[in-house]
């Protein structure tokens, strides 16, 4: 889009969520592209904040947040994917969301060039380069790392999930399950009663990171409603916490306003309604609090 209007502010504004946001991430990318290619921009030259401005309304929460993410990704390619400094850039946005929604996309860049040439990276450190950052910016790295271990392991979850137990410090384990989850819904979505007993694959105490990775990519990619299937076959002790992330995700399909709590009432059952509530309050709330490193 932004090749065809030529005009930066024009194409994110004629840009939407479809297809889990990367509409947004194309855009920023090639705004990123052209200025390093054609304008000879060098990485401190990006303004991370200013390339976001346009959404400062408040009632753009989501656009916002997109925005940061696809910045991340920019800003990896205009580091030559030196994540130890382009993350640090993550830094310049004030909101909790926006600035781990920026890690993520330093990171999900990252392991997307490195899953593009798995023999390549399967040398050497398994967890470069999420041993080598500050752990502020560790979880969405892991997070990542596991979406890289399931398609190196072509699919096998159990594998998978024995090079998570093995991440130090051990806090991090969870965040790579989450990792497996959240990718490997691309393998099985088709087919979920089979993919509802994946997790079980690995230890039992991380097994609700995996439920929950897995239920974002499916109401990310496709829907609230295929999410609220997944979450209604898996174990009975993990609901609420599958619940908790249609909830986190159900801003991103509902409209902005005072009822939006109601719509867990009408999209779940009874049962987990409050689970579904807490999941979009936590959500809201990262939206509004300050970083740890601005306060």
């Amino acid at each position: 889009m932004y090749r065809f209007t030529g005009n930066f502010s024009q194409s994110i504004l004629l840009s939407n969520n479809t297809c889990g946001s990367s509409i947004y991430h194309g855009i920023i990318l090639n705004y990123f592209n052209t200025e390093i290619l054609f304008e000879d921009k060098k990485p401190e030259d990006f303004k991370p904040t200013e390339i976001c401005k346009i959404f400062e309304d408040k009632s753009l929460l989501q656009e916002r947040w997109n925005c940061a993410h696809g910045t991340g990704h920019g800003l990896s390619i205009a580091y030559n994917y030196d994540v130890i400094e382009a993350v640090k850039r993550c830094e310049e946005f004030e909101t909790k969301a926006n600035f781990l929604g920026c890690n993520e996309g330093v990171f999900m860049e990252s392991f997307q060039k490195i899953i593009s040439d798995v023999k390549k990276s399967a040398n050497g450190n398994l967890f470069l380069p999420c041993d080598l950052v500050d752990e502020k910016y560790a979880t969405e790295c892991y997070i990542y790392h596991g979406s890289y271990i399931i398609v190196k392991n072509k699919f096998n979850f159990a594998d998978s999930f024995v090079e998570c137990d093995i991440i130090k410090p051990e806090k991090f384990i969870g965040d790579c399950y989450f990792g497996v989850g959240k990718q490997g819904v691309v393998y099985h979505y088709n087919n979920l009663t089979d993919y509802a007993k994946i997790c079980e694959d690995g230890k039992r105490e991380f097994e609700s990171f995996c439920i929950k990775g897995s239920a974002y990519t499916f109401a990310e990619q496709f829907g609230i409603e295929k999410s609220i299937e997944y979450c209604e076959i898996v174990n009975e002790s993990l609901k609420g916490d599958c619940y908790m992330m249609v909830g986190n995700r159900i801003y991103q399909f509902q409209d902005r306003d005072e009822q939006i709590l109601e719509n867990c009432s009408n999209l779940v059952n009874p049962e987990y309604i409050e689970s579904c509530q807490r999941g979009f309050l936590e959500r809201m709330k990262s939206f509004e609090s300050k970083t740890s490193h601005k306060t």
